[in-house]
């Protein structure tokens, strides 16, 4: 068995001695502990010129690609 199993196997038995609320406090500690990673909904725009190359988008190229939506299709109709 690894030191590391050990350890928590230790950490485990004690933990079971202690009262109710003490162990839920040690869980929270815990999970404190933890670092989760945030992920972030934010989208970033492309920027003209990003991409370099023989075939590189022009302004004109974004303006096609812009959603213009008619009042028809902001009604909902």
């Amino acid at each position: 068995m690894s030191t590391q199993n050990t350890i928590l196997n230790e950490i485990i038995s004690q933990a079971k001695q202690l009262p109710a609320p003490t162990r839920l406090q040690l869980v929270k500690d815990i999970i404190d502990t933890i670092q989760i990673p945030v992920k972030s909904n934010k989208r970033m725009p492309l920027t003209y010129g990003q991409f370099h190359g023989p075939m590189m988008s022009t302004v004109s190229d974004f303006e096609l690609a812009e959603w213009r939506p008619t009042d028809r299709e902001l009604d909902g109709d």
